[in-house]
């Protein structure tokens, strides 16, 4: 009888039926063809030259928590390019005189380890120790940290600076 499956029949057979199922299995590459994902709005990167929104409007309400500078205390503020470190209500902010009329106010509290934030210039406040950057609007523009820094409206007016604290 010549029709019995031998050993070695079985195992050919077997190792052929593994490998086809193998092949049928492994993933394919993916065929080229146009890109219909939905564009990448996600770009995170920054240059030192970025810029915020002029001035963000806000108006000086009462009860809302508005506590006037007077700029007359904080001769540095009187120029674009200035900044003074300010405890306004137990709140320590630094405030920055970045462009004509436009003053940022900001915690000046690094969210990474707590040190003290600095003013070095253009549109940015920068952690001395570790080199984390913020925009004036306390965005992250590089870490260590991902956290933003509280950040204060300001209203200004000739010889007062209102801050929303």
């Amino acid at each position: 009888m010549k029709n019995s499956a031998t050993r070695r029949w079985l195992l050919s057979r077997g190792a052929t039926m593994l490998s086809l199922i193998g092949i049928g299995c492994t993933p394919r590459p993916p065929t080229a063809g146009p890109d219909t994902s939905p564009p990448d709005d996600s770009d995170t990167s920054t240059v030192a030259d970025e810029t915020v929104a002029a001035c963000p409007p806000a108006e000086v309400t009462d009860g809302q928590g508005w506590q006037a500078l007077s700029l007359a205390d904080y001769p540095a503020l009187a120029t674009v390019g200035g900044s003074a470190l300010v405890n306004i209500s137990g709140e320590p902010i630094l405030i920055v005189h970045y462009e004509e009329g436009c003053f940022s106010a900001l915690s000046s509290v690094c969210t990474h380890e707590g040190c003290t934030m600095e003013y070095q210039g253009g549109n940015r406040v920068v952690c001395p120790c570790h080199g984390a950057a913020f925009l004036m609007d306390g965005s992250v523009q590089a870490g260590p940290t991902s956290i933003p820094l509280e950040r204060f409206y300001t209203v200004a007016q000739p010889r007062t600076l209102w801050i929303q604290v």
